[in-house]
């Protein structure tokens, strides 16, 4: 019986939706073009007393936040770099890390392919994390969003 418990449990848990710790802000992206080069901003909102790992200098037993990107047969992505970002510094077992909190925003830019208009094309894309707070690190979570070009 205690393993039909379990088992109902863990279905009822996984089941669950999970709790996100970073937010797209959608209505605060940015989008400017020259030609057929596009520039799009993405805005994330970490939330207040939580932080997500950095995306490059972390430790050996941290996973590192990752940015990727569809790529559809209408654009190409060019470059894509971390143009905001509010850091903090977390100290595990005596040895300090960079963390990323409060806000990050990341700009891509995108070659637009030959006959493609704007507005009828969009970016879409996941950013990959792990928060932690004050106290434990969660299981890492991937949001998925898009912007209108």
């Amino acid at each position: 019986m205690k393993f039909f418990s379990l088992v109902l449990l863990l279905s009822i848990v996984l089941g669950l939706p999970q709790k996100h710790f970073v937010q797209y802000n959608a209505a605060d992206s940015k989008v400017d073009r020259e030609g057929r080069v596009v520039m799009v901003t993405l805005p994330f909102t970490i939330s207040e007393g939580y932080h997500i790992q950095d995306a490059f200098n972390t430790l050996d037993n941290v996973l590192p936040t990752k940015i990727s990107f569809e790529d559809k047969a209408h654009y190409q992505i060019r470059e894509y770099t971390y143009s905001q970002v509010d850091y903090d510094t977390v100290v595990l077992d005596k040895v300090s890390h960079k963390v990323m909190s409060n806000e990050l925003k990341v700009t891509v830019t995108i070659d637009l392919k030959e006959g493609v208009s704007m507005g009828k094309t969009t970016l879409k894309g996941e950013l990959f994390y792990q928060a932690c707070d004050h106290m434990r690190c969660f299981f890492p979570r991937t949001l998925s969003f898009s912007v209108a070009l």
